[in-house]
């Protein structure tokens, strides 16, 4: 079979003994099965900038925490040597957030290696043996699609106690596993506590989700604002790997959260007030209770210069040559 570059190197180089077959070509990167020995994997080859179709990644990158100021500097103005920076963290972050993910529990592929452009990683198996489905290729019954609903976005909970958030999700990446749904394509994942986005990214995830399963049980349409619940209680600081939202329950947004400077579980924004406007113990309008007058403070000091801030396929096919037995991931 003719392959890209990259995935010729992982050969000459003695990484892999064999590329098998290309099993999907994605916006961002096409997917190869490789062996070694007698063990099969995914090799993720990502494409150059220009040939994708997903370039819009400016608001992903916020918060990423890069080599140096100087590269945190020429990424914001957009140089040409920020230009390539960025390629790399878009890279390397994949298998980061892996390595993360499959300390918290979500299920992901295990990351092997990240050589040349190239993520090594497992192969996801489906009931039949050989690669697995989207989830957006199968059928589901209803009460299939009510259990994969609630695995998919608990596994979005336990992404964000890691401080994640997917921030592309979709049924088109996210496989049907022999062992439950796996979630794939993690290059543009956001980093929650250091992204103004964040929340939108996060109500998006489980707005897709459900939004798909609900096709196959309407009633998880009470469902879709179900992420405001979720990053409610990640900024109180209570959001748990066993939280699953009350349904009918979430919270409509008040208005804008504060800032991501902010530490989650801070002081909360009231909005703004019309003018003149009180509020006393019996609510807007009110008077307010007597208070014990205070002492007058001390002028503070003020300083003398203030320098500006910045911050920064079904079951029952032939049998599979990729594995003779599907492996337990632990």
């Amino acid at each position: 079979m003719t392959s890209s570059g990259p995935i010729e190197r992982l050969v000459e180089d003695g990484l892999v003994d064999e590329v098998v077959q290309r099993v999907k070509t994605g916006k961002e990167a096409e997917v190869f099965v490789v062996r070694k020995g007698a063990e099969f994997f995914a090799a993720k080859v990502y494409k150059e900038r220009d040939e994708r179709n997903f370039k819009n990644n400016v608001g992903y990158l916020e918060g990423r925490l890069l080599k140096s100021s100087r590269d945190t500097r020429a990424v914001e103005k957009r140089t040409a040597y920020g230009v390539r920076v960025a390629e790399e963290s878009w890279m390397h972050s994949e298998h980061d957030a892996l390595q993360t993910m499959v300390r918290a529990g979500v299920r992901v592929p295990k990351p092997e290696l990240f050589y040349e452009g190239v993520l090594l990683m497992e192969l996801i198996l489906g009931a039949d043996g050989h690669p697995a489905p989207r989830l957006s290729d199968v059928p589901l019954s209803r009460e299939e699609a009510l259990k994969l609903h609630r695995e998919v976005v608990s596994m979005i909970v336990r992404m964000l106690c890691a401080d994640l958030i997917h921030g592309d999700l979709s049924p088109f990446n996210v496989l049907l596993a022999w062992d439950g749904p796996t979630i794939i394509d993690l290059p543009q994942v956001v980093k929650a506590a250091h992204n103004r986005q964040a929340e939108a990214f996060l109500v998006r995830d489980v707005k897709n989700a459900t939004e798909f399963f609900a096709r196959f049980a309407p009633e998880l349409k009470v469902r879709l604002d179900d992420g405001y619940a979720i990053w409610r209680k990640y900024m109180r600081r209570e959001l748990t790997p066993d939280f699953f939202p009350e349904p009918g329950r979430a919270p409509r947004p008040a208005g804008p959260l504060p800032q991501r400077n902010h530490r989650p579980g801070g002081p909360k924004s009231s909005g703004p007030r019309p003018s003149g406007e009180r509020v006393g113990p019996q609510g807007r309008q009110g008077s307010r209770p007597p208070q014990t007058p205070r002492a007058p403070r001390a002028p503070r000091p003020q300083p003398v210069a203030a320098a500006p801030h910045a911050s920064g396929g079904t079951p029952g096919g032939q049998p599979s040559r990729f594995h003779p037995r599907h492996r337990h991931r632990g």
